[in-house]
């Protein structure tokens, strides 16, 4: 619970400082996913009238421990869909210090929305990765 009330506080900012067609424009609808599975998207309909609450609608429990991802777009009355906003948060549901040291093994990365193309790299103590090389 505390992760989304991180997310939220986010989002928060991010609307806070959106530039100004957001507030010269009305938000008609919010799809937000987690980790890039943007198949499994929830949309969620709002409108002046309507109060969004982002701790209803995000559900964090089928998440493993580790690091994940959180994606949000918003629809305005124009059917114009903002850039995706990525965060990147980490679940850990002990506390801090206890349980397994968790390491980062695995990246992946694309383009232009273009997951289908990702690449994927394996780290380990062996193999380096610098985001130069890109």
């Amino acid at each position: 619970m505390k992760k989304a009330k991180n997310i939220i506080a986010i989002i928060e900012v991010i609307l806070a400082f959106s530039p100004p067609i957001f507030s010269q424009n009305s938000i008609q609808l919010i799809e937000f996913w987690t980790d890039g599975n943007s198949e499994s998207r929830t949309r969620q309909t709002i409108s002046a009238a309507s109060v969004f609450s982002w701790q209803d609608e995000i559900n964090l429990a089928t998440l493993v421990d580790g690091l994940h991802t959180f994606n949000a777009r918003f629809k305005d009355e124009y059917g114009v869909w903002s850039p995706v906003e990525t965060l990147f948060f980490v679940k850990q549901t002990n506390a801090l210090g206890q349980g397994k040291l968790k390491k980062i093994t695995a990246l992946e990365y694309w383009m232009n929305g273009n997951s289908s193309n990702r690449t994927q790299r394996i780290l380990n103590a062996q193999t380096t990765f610098a985001w130069e090389e890109l």
